[in-house]
């Protein structure tokens, strides 16, 4: 029991920043990691699917970490799954979703990847930051184009997202 006791939540920072000074055979992270896919996808019928990507800045780690942690792992969690309320669980109207109520069932997603890095890196924000831009298949009715035209090619898909492909992008030069 003592032995499971010295594995606490002080020593996750270094499990999950694979501090190799802990492990003679440990080596940093860098560069893209590709996470086991638990697909959401028919494979057998490509014509029905669509690659998407979602950005998510290091910008928003103040504001809610859990987004940016997630995205680490390929996850993408509704904002609306964090609400505690018992009155009111998230929402499923798209539009409302996609006008800015997104204490919804959808996440956000692009079929454009320089969108997703824009979102990725901040700079559809402000000042450019490192980011992950998350990649995924999904089955055209899974996803669904966003009913509210913003200019972003967006997407929407509901529930939590595992499996995504995972891309570490720093700011370009200059931004």
């Amino acid at each position: 029991m003592a032995g499971y006791a010295r594995l606490s939540l002080w020593s996750l920072p270094l499990i999950l920043n694979g501090d190799s000074g802990f492990s003679a055979n440990s080596k940093p992270i860098t560069g893209a990691i590709d996470i086991p896919v638990t697909t959401t996808v028919d494979e057998s019928d490509p014509e029905e699917t669509i690659t998407l990507y979602r950005g998510v800045s290091s910008k928003i780690f103040h504001n809610d970490n859990s987004q940016y942690i997630n995205a680490h792992f390929g996850i993408a969690i509704p904002k609306g799954y964090y609400q505690v309320s018992s009155l009111e669980g998230p929402h499923s109207d798209m539009f409302d979703h996609a006008s800015g109520n997104n204490l919804s069932i959808w996440t956000s997603w692009t079929t454009s990847k320089e969108t997703a890095r824009d979102f990725a890196t901040g700079i559809a924000f402000g000042k450019a930051v490192p980011g992950i831009i998350m990649s995924k298949s999904f089955k055209i009715g899974v996803a669904n184009p966003n009913p509210h035209t913003l200019g972003e090619s967006e997407w929407l898909v509901p529930g939590v997202v595992y499996g995504a492909k995972v891309e570490y992008v720093l700011p370009r030069s200059g931004q």
